[in-house]
């Protein structure tokens, strides 16, 4: 089955991936220092699927994050990502959103050890959902519980 020029990068470069081949240097953890604002610390987290940075709240995946660091559309970026990792698509695939499935977030304390359980059903695309949980876990000093 043929697959979109999305499919094809998401599914073939990583975060972590793109940001070493754009010239970013990210240590063992997973950790960088922001391109997106000015930045003393590693304060940008990026794994196989997404980054977030804990400064400037930037987050998203392989592609948004090519998009926002050269300031093109995110077909663009993809595309831009698809010649520099020589990938093949067929460029006649339209990309589909995938239906999302809720995702369950558990959180604990971390102020006095006491165990606070949240369950929150939100969608990845739900950007609005994202930013009311990162104010919540800001504000009540919630750390995700992973």
């Amino acid at each position: 089955m043929a697959q979109s020029l999305f499919e094809v990068v998401k599914q073939s470069v990583t975060t972590i991936a793109a940001a070493e081949h754009y010239g970013i240097e990210v240590n063992r953890s997973g950790m960088a220092k922001c391109p997106f604002h000015s930045d003393q610390s590693p304060s940008l987290k990026l794994n196989d699927e997404y980054y977030y940075c804990f400064g400037c709240g930037a987050t998203g995946d392989v592609i948004d994050f090519v998009a926002r660091l050269f300031q093109i559309s995110n077909k663009d970026a993809a595309e831009k990502i698809a010649a520099d990792f020589g990938l093949q698509y067929d460029n006649h695939v339209p990309y589909v959103l995938p239906k999302e499935q809720p995702q369950l977030l558990k959180f604990k304390n971390s102020g006095n050890g006491t165990l606070l359980v949240c369950w929150f059903a939100i969608t990845v695309s739900c950007k609005s959902g994202w930013k009311y949980i990162r104010l919540k876990v800001r504000n009540r000093r919630l750390i995700p519980d992973m």
